[in-house]
């Protein structure tokens, strides 16, 4: 909203994005003080939805940045409006809440069977501008849904609601993530949704699947050269496959060196060959390995700095799969 009224903007339905351009009009009698009303259309192939928000009145005859919303749909078979009551909020940048940057995130969606959801560790980013401007980009352990990303502004009290249609629009993720500032983490997300509808064409997860999941994450500054950003110089590599007798773990110490970013096997039976090196501008750490000399997979996986830990996955032939990389216990 500009200081002369100016209403811009975007709604999500769906899969659809339909542009807001509107302007702000003050209604109500003259001896009192008016609300401030916005109406528009959402036009993209059917012109019968119908958008309102209101800002209130402050007892001065100003506005409240307190404002309410509602889409109305277009009912076909009854020729009415079904109402969609929307979540609004001003959104202000709070340094303390959010300090501008990138912040890495892991994204554990939890242990499916061989063939009934997704297993392994996505990953993401968060970048805060100084502006409050939030740009998410979430990588999901399905083929399909890599590097989905999304753009909105932080609210005041450093929450961030996003919404992502996946698939084509045959599926979503969606939830609030908090901005935390803790001694754990600096990001958290509770409940998070992510739904993908059946598919007898999909060779990954064909019947669909309805899953919830946290968020974690913490601010990334890339390390000066040379710079052990890890903080440990001994560590595991440890990968995951969810299988319909249990999980298969296979795990193997590694070391890695600061100076060259690389992480290499010392002696391993079980991970017979690893080739890993890790981004310090990103976090992000690439490579390929083989299990009880295999064909060799790729694999990433992204830092989280308070966590110590860097976690992702990979694909297998039918599914996904974890991996994990942290610090000898």
């Amino acid at each position: 909203v500009s200081s002369k009224g100016a209403v811009t903007g975007f709604v999500l339905l769906g899969a659809a994005r339909f542009p807001i351009n509107a302007q702000v009009m003050f209604f109500g009698p003259s001896d009192d003080p008016a609300a401030g009303d916005v109406n528009f259309f959402l036009v993209r192939n059917n012109p019968n939805r119908l958008g309102a928000i209101r800002f209130p009145s402050n007892p001065a005859g100003g506005l409240l940045p307190q404002p309410t919303g509602t889409i109305y749909l277009m009912n076909t078979n009854t020729s009415s409006f079904d109402a969609l009551e929307l979540s609004l909020s001003l959104s202000k940048h709070n340094s303390n809440n959010a300090p501008a940057g990138v912040y890495n995130l892991v994204v554990p969606v939890g242990a499916g069977s061989a063939t009934d959801g997704p297993f392994g560790d996505g990953y993401g980013t968060a970048t805060v501008t100084r502006q409050g401007q939030v740009n998410l980009v979430l990588n999901l352990p399905d083929v399909g849904t890599r590097a989905t990303s999304f753009s909105t502004a932080l609210d005041a009290n450093g929450t961030v609601a996003f919404y992502l249609p996946l698939y084509g629009g045959h599926g979503l993720t969606m939830g609030y993530l908090t901005m935390t500032n803790e001694p754990s983490d600096d990001v958290r997300g509770e409940n998070i949704f992510w739904i993908k509808d059946p598919n007898p064409r999909n060779r990954f997860y064909p019947q669909g699947f309805v899953e919830t999941f946290e968020v974690s994450g913490s601010h990334y500054v890339a390390p000066r050269v040379g710079t052990n950003i890890f903080g440990w110089t001994n560590g595991s590599i440890t990968f995951v496959l969810a299988t319909d007798s249990g999980d298969q773990s296979y795990a193997a110490p590694i070391v890695f060196n600061p100076k060259l970013n690389t992480l290499t096997l010392t002696q391993s039976d079980v991970v017979t060959s690893l080739n890993a090196r890790l981004s310090a501008a990103t976090g992000l750490v690439t490579g390929t390995a083989s299990i009880l000399h295999g064909t060799p997979f790729g694999f990433t996986a992204r830092l989280t700095p308070k966590a110590l830990t860097a976690d992702g996955f990979f694909i297998s032939t039918n599914k996904t799969a974890s991996v994990v990389i942290t610090r000898t216990p």
